[in-house]
């Protein structure tokens, strides 16, 4: 049995997303293209070392991701 809540949910299609903003539209972007790749919040937050909060913040445009380099 597949957990549905775990695969990614596209933006109403019939819904235009504005942004006010470059953080909003960060974040417009890479909702965009984690839906398009069929992957939940989730996933993309254990790809790249981010806990699920912080990556619905960047989607909402309410955080800006960091880079820390080594």
């Amino acid at each position: 049995m597949r957990n549905h809540w775990l695969v990614a949910k596209p933006i109403g299609a019939d819904k235009k997303r504005t942004t006010a903003n470059l953080s909003e539209a960060l974040g417009a972007e890479l909702t965009q293209q984690r839906t398009k790749h069929r992957w939940s919040q989730e996933r993309l937050a254990e790809k790249l070392g981010y806990d699920v909060s912080y990556i619905g913040q960047i989607e909402r445009g309410e955080k800006s991701p960091t880079c820390t380099r080594s």
